[in-house]
């Protein structure tokens, strides 16, 4: 996070936290909780957030469907206010790298070691005004 940001994680964890987060609740239980936070830095990072997203692991299909449809729409909203939303997501993981595809962002670089166990990263960016339009395919 450090490397990503150019500021220590517990600055960028606590704008996290203040940057206004908010919690999908799913027939009155809690699913996901998201947010998006400024990147600050260098004049590259100017203009550009971060959304994140942490969902619970046992939602049933249809819900999970219903969540990927719905930040597909979130997404949309954050890009009229940000020209440039970038993330990272674990190499390891091809469900959130298909889904990132999904949302429209390409995938720009990779952050060899992130995160507390210093795994490899790949650094997705999605740029406002990109015309592409979901499909149903390209998630599995």
């Amino acid at each position: 996070m450090e490397t990503l940001e150019g500021r220590p994680a517990l600055d960028v964890l606590q704008g996290w936290v203040a940057g206004g987060s908010h919690v999908l609740r799913i027939r009155d239980d809690a699913a996901a909780i998201f947010g998006i936070v400024p990147c600050s830095g260098s004049p590259t990072t100017s203009r550009a957030a971060t959304p994140w997203v942490a969902m619970i692991s046992t939602l049933e299909r249809d819900d999970l469907i219903n969540l990927v449809w719905l930040s597909r729409l979130q997404v949309d909203v954050w890009q009229r206010q940000w020209p440039v939303l970038q993330t990272v997501c674990d190499t390891r993981n091809r469900f959130h790298s298909q889904w990132l595809n999904w949302l429209g962002f390409e995938r720009q670089g990779r952050v060899e070691r992130f995160g507390a166990a210093g795994q490899p990263f790949d650094l997705h960016v999605r740029l406002g005004n990109m015309g592409r339009q979901p499909t149903a395919g390209g998630l599995q």
